[in-house]
């Protein structure tokens, strides 16, 4: 099986006054894209980043959106989607992580990986549906939800019925202004 990391890097949001990608976040001078790869990179065979990606490094091959405005479900589509046209076989697992969750460590992911084929956070009880190990096989159900109008993460990965991780909320932060 072959486990491939994704980014999740197209958002349009303008709260911070950039992209994320390319804010700097830590002591080590690396932006949340930089961080985001490097911790995909400690448990996955390959990286890609979805969405336009800007600001990410230019190593890590970019996939387009599959839908315009879909938010984080046309770059979950696309991911899945990328795989159908390399494979007729169920051999890739993803895990999906946003670019602005720089709290989320390898040892997150592992424990991901470690309860199966579509596992997320919880957190206080609540589904998280960022970061999510996906399998391949996810690709007929997410394309129905989709086709039918869903747009919502959250829903979208709650239809999947996965198997959870209950992690305290610093975990699962996102940066969202500058602040933060």
């Amino acid at each position: 099986m072959t486990i491939v990391g994704a980014v999740l890097a197209g958002g349009r949001s303008a709260r911070m006054g950039r992209d994320k990608a390319g804010i700097t976040i830590d002591d080590e001078h690396r932006t949340l894209g930089e961080r985001a790869v490097s911790t995909l990179r400690a448990v996955c065979d390959d990286v890609v980043v979805l969405g336009h990606g800007r600001s990410m490094p230019n190593d890590v091959a970019r996939i387009v959106d599959a839908l315009d405005d879909a938010g984080p479900a046309g770059g979950l589509l696309a991911l899945l989607r990328c795989e159908r046209a390399h494979t007729h076989t169920h051999t890739h697992r993803y895990v999906v992580v946003a670019v602005d969750m720089p709290n989320v460590r390898p040892e997150h992911l592992r424990a991901l990986l470690d309860r199966g084929s579509i596992a997320c956070f919880t957190c206080e009880g609540a589904l998280q549906p960022l970061p999510l190990v996906i399998d391949a096989g996810a690709r007929d159900r997410v394309e129905e939800l989709v086709a039918n109008g869903e747009r919502r993460l959250t829903e979208i990965v709650a239809a999947l019925a996965p198997k959870t991780v209950a992690v305290d909320r610093d975990v699962v932060r996102n940066v969202n202004r500058p602040d933060d």
